[in-house]
């Protein structure tokens, strides 16, 4: 009789000590260390067991898919017809549904080593998983580039026409202790972001964040924006919004920035996607509290299957999908 999987751990380490922790479970970021003046300092939330992961219900570290995020009633149409999808957010599907990418064990690809340490996982989802068509083949490579960047490459073919959208799903701290995220700084570079409804679906509506608590042009303290009357924020109890990134070249780019004034460490998401969520974690639980912990994950926009004036996000055979993320640090 074949053994179950098991979640093993995949370590990375650069010459100055900037170390990554990685999970064949989800292709989870378990751990990533800088090395600041006074100690390595941990600045990704997660969990000190590994097995620990296949109860999480946060998608803690992990890699998202088949479709970050939502798509409204589990449901879209194309001419091949329509097509159902588990409903596992109220009455919505949210990151590839319950057996989505983030509860899949990767298969081991390929070390690297040398001046850019790396791994490269891999996984399948076939056709009908989670109600979606087309045999999936997904890579995920994870590298240590120039001791103070982590680089996520996410490529993926199918055989048939799909949605798809991949992202990460660390959550980020950079104090130098687990407490909360709201003395963090924030700057977004986007002049745009898109409403949404009571339950977190976006209306369709494209709005200029200027003059709004939606304006991080310029960096921002997330404290004040956090708990702020306006309804958009009230609703969620914090930011869990879907920013329009100003990248019209679609080439690897600035999206974010975040700096700690605790730890004067500082973290810039590089993407080369049209949009980002940013989650401030309003409902963490469990071990991890409400805005323990900062998602800042590229995506295309929430709802793209249903919404066509959306960036498209379909896979057709013979494409390759391919996503770069990069977190590069730096600290005094």
């Amino acid at each position: 009789m074949d053994q179950p999987p098991r979640v093993q751990q995949y370590f990375l380490t650069a010459d100055n000590g900037f170390s990554v922790t990685l999970l064949n479970y989800g292709a989870v970021i378990q751990s990533i260390k800088v090395p600041s003046s006074k100690a390595q300092t941990e600045v990704c939330l997660g969990y000190l067991r590994p097995d620990e992961y296949v109860t999480d219900n946060a998608c803690l570290g992990a890699v998202v898919g088949r479709y970050c995020n939502r798509i409204a009633y589990g449901q879209y149409s194309t001419q091949r017809g329509t097509f159902q999808l588990p409903v596992n957010n109220n009455e919505h599907h949210l990151h590839g549904g319950p057996n989505g990418f983030h509860k899949k064990y990767w298969e081991f690809v390929e070390r690297f080593d040398g001046d850019s340490p790396g791994i490269k996982l891999s996984c399948t989802s076939i056709d009908g998983e989670e109600g979606y068509p087309g045999n999936v083949t997904a890579t995920a490579t994870y590298r240590i580039v120039n001791g103070k960047r982590l680089v996520l490459d996410l490529e993926a073919t199918s055989d048939q026409e799909t949605p798809l959208n991949l992202t990460g799903h660390a959550y980020f701290n950079l104090n130098s202790d687990p407490s909360s995220i709201e003395n963090h700084h924030l700057h977004v570079n986007a002049n745009q972001y898109l409403p949404v409804d009571a339950s977190c679906l976006p209306t369709g509506e494209i709005k200029e964040v200027k003059g709004s608590d939606f304006d991080f042009t310029n960096s921002t303290a997330l404290g004040a924006r956090i708990h702020s009357d306006n309804p958009q924020i009230a609703q969620l109890s914090g930011i869990d919004h879907n920013f329009v990134l100003a990248n019209p070249t679609k080439d690897t780019q600035l999206a974010a920035t975040v700096f700690s004034p605790q730890s004067h460490i500082q973290l810039r998401v590089y993407t080369n996607m049209p949009g980002l969520q940013v989650y401030t974690g309003n409902h963490l639980s469990g071990q991890h509290q409400p805005y323990q912990g900062l998602c800042l994950e590229p995506q295309y926009y929430p709802d793209s299957p249903n919404q066509r004036h959306f960036p498209n996000c379909f896979l057709q055979p013979g494409e390759t999908y391919h996503h770069q993320i990069i977190y590069e640090f730096g600290w005094e």
